[in-house]
């Protein structure tokens, strides 16, 4: 009783097999000293300016749709105001043509 020489913890076997084959921290370690040097994943601060990057290419998509379809509205509003102007204006000036016509018609009958 009391004897732990007979417990098998000595030099042969028991703890000192266990601590060999315990490489838990000897593992975190290295880990450790990886996620310093950048070299496994990236880190936190690559990876959110790839996301803001991103979102930002995707936001400015969606943006300059929203806008073209905005401007392309009021540029067809625009030239449809235009083209009705011009057909206006181009009507009157053929109706004072052919009044100024029939007016020197009958300055002309009334010269003979």
């Amino acid at each position: 009783m009391g004897d732990y020489a007979d417990d098998n913890h000595g030099p042969g076997g028991g703890y000192d097999d266990f601590a060999q084959d315990d490489n838990l921290y000897a593992d975190y370690a290295q880990r450790q000293q990886v996620k310093a040097g950048g070299a496994a994943g990236g880190d936190g601060m690559t990876r959110a300016l790839m996301g803001a990057g991103v979102g930002w290419v995707v936001g400015s998509k969606i943006h300059c749709g929203r806008l073209k379809k905005k401007l392309q509205t009021k540029f067809t509003e625009d030239q449809k105001k235009l083209y009705t102007q011009y057909y206006n204006d181009v009507y009157e000036l053929q109706k004072q043509n052919n009044e100024l016509a029939y007016y020197v018609e009958q300055m002309q009958q009334q010269a003979r």
